[in-house]
């Protein structure tokens, strides 16, 4: 296959080239052509259908077949760990998907665009009657949390959500929440419900973060699991992937998530900054 242009939205980024956007830029992408990185044997080229705005790519292949990526897409054979099926743990090279680079220093370019180029390993089915829009966000922020939920073996359970606020309290008791925490609102909340989880999954960390509190609410051998996210963001592997799809489409799950144009991108990014998605904003490029 001959190398040519792709057209997607790009920014530029001082020392290291022209990489695709990620959402924590201020909106300032410009919709160009760029040459992605040269196509191996071992590659794929897919036409983008939607893209997750945390990373995630979702496409179909022009054969028709649904198929998605992952944030990462790096597996090398001289990692035991990759050898083993945790190829999102690779202790050697972690490559994501998106504003990332090979390790023959070719770039890696994401999904804000109508075509993306990578290692075909990490392209897999999305079963039948799941729609693309709905698989989007679920192979990031979707797999950073089904992962964990997969490895406890947790089953049923009671689901305690918790927040800074209450302002996402009615949305989430009516997607399946038993309970909802609001930890700047309810004084002393880490005390009134300390010993009462078995698992704690916090999707976010930082130096506000006042972690102790969180420890509490564990019982005895309570599990906790911190998503670390850039650097630290370990998803979940392919195989994990495979199962959170095909559960999903078994049980009907879907996210919650506004479907917004590819050509709205540069408003899309801002608005997740701000905290506007309800939950999850993805691309669709049509």
């Amino acid at each position: 296959m001959h190398d040519y242009m792709f057209d997607g939205w790009t920014r530029s980024s001082p020392g290291s080239g022209r990489l695709m956007a990620r959402f924590e830029i201020d909106g300032h992408m410009k919709w160009e052509s760029y040459e992605p990185k040269p196509f191996t044997d071992t590659d794929i080229d897919i036409a983008i259908s939607h893209c997750g705005v945390c990373g995630s790519d979702i496409s179909s292949l022009r054969s028709g077949i649904g198929v998605g990526v992952q944030c990462n897409a790096c597996l090398r054979a001289d990692c035991e760990r990759c050898s083993a099926d945790l190829e999102n743990h690779c202790k050697i090279d972690f490559v994501a998907t998106y504003d990332s680079t090979y390790m023959d220093g070719q770039k890696s370019y994401g999904g804000y665009a109508k075509y993306w180029r990578g290692p075909a390993a990490f392209a897999f089915h999305i079963p039948d009657g799941l729609a693309s829009g709905a698989a989007a966000p679920m192979l990031c922020a979707g797999l950073t949390v089904y992962s964990p939920l997969l490895k406890t073996e947790l089953g049923q359970a009671n689901v305690v959500a918790i927040l800074r606020s209450s302002s996402k309290r009615a949305n989430t008791l009516k997607i399946g929440a038993d309970q909802y925490i609001a930890t700047e609102e309810e004084e002393g909340w880490s005390k009134k419900h300390a010993d009462s989880l078995d698992l704690v999954i916090s999707t976010v960390s930082g130096p506000g973060m006042r972690l102790e509190e969180y420890l509490a609410l564990l019982d005895v051998n309570g599990t906790m699991v911190q998503n670390l996210k850039l650097g630290g963001s370990l998803i979940g592997s392919r195989s994990t992937a495979r199962k959170m799809l095909e559960f999903a489409a078994k049980e009907n799950l879907t996210p919650w998530a506004d479907v917004r144009q590819l050509a709205e991108a540069n408003q899309v990014v801002q608005d997740m900054v701000k905290g506007k998605a309800r939950y999850r904003y993805v691309l669709a490029n049509k």
